[in-house]
């Protein structure tokens, strides 16, 4: 067993549906050289473990229009800090929030169809009570994205650092 409560076998099968979750388990388990039943059961044990946490599509946002990203990093009162998550949260066109370490609270990603709207969606942030600063990165180019969370694992498992 690896760290998690997983081992070789499951890392196998995540890094499969990582690449494409709608593969048939048949094909699957052909491709892995174990059985339907194998592959069901460590699936559905997967799930229960909320290390899957489900089945889902990869939206290219530039073709549907939403062709600005946009990293805000968000300075806070600490007193607003819990109404602040909630209000951000909120927010449909604000894609991931992360609370970070340093001079700033949050670290934000956002998509906007172009820079006005990302100039009105900054204005409505910064009438949330408590926000003090709002700090804009806008992105030029993504050269990665995804989620490859077994391929970091791999990395930290097998490297040599």
């Amino acid at each position: 067993m690896r760290q998690g409560g997983i081992d070789d076998k499951d890392i196998v099968i995540i890094k499969s549906l990582e690449s494409d979750s709608r593969k048939p388990w048949r094909q699957l388990a052909k491709e892995l050289n174990l059985s339907e039943a194998t592959i069901y059961l460590r699936i559905k044990k997967l799930e229960e473990n909320e290390i899957i946490k489900g089945f889902t599509i990869k939206v290219d946002p530039l073709k549907i229009g939403l062709s600005i990203t946009v990293f805000l990093l968000i300075k806070a009162r600490a007193e607003n800090i819990t109404q602040i998550k909630k209000e951000l949260v909120d927010l449909d066109y604000i894609i991931e929030i992360h609370e970070i370490t340093g001079s700033y609270q949050f670290l934000v990603k956002m998509l906007a169809p172009s820079q006005r709207e990302v100039s009105k969606a900054i204005e409505n942030i910064m009438k949330i009570q408590g926000i003090v600063e709002v700090n804009t990165l806008m992105s030029l180019n993504t050269l990665k994205s995804g989620e490859n969370v077994i391929g970091a694992l791999d990395y930290w498992l097998n490297s040599r650092h």
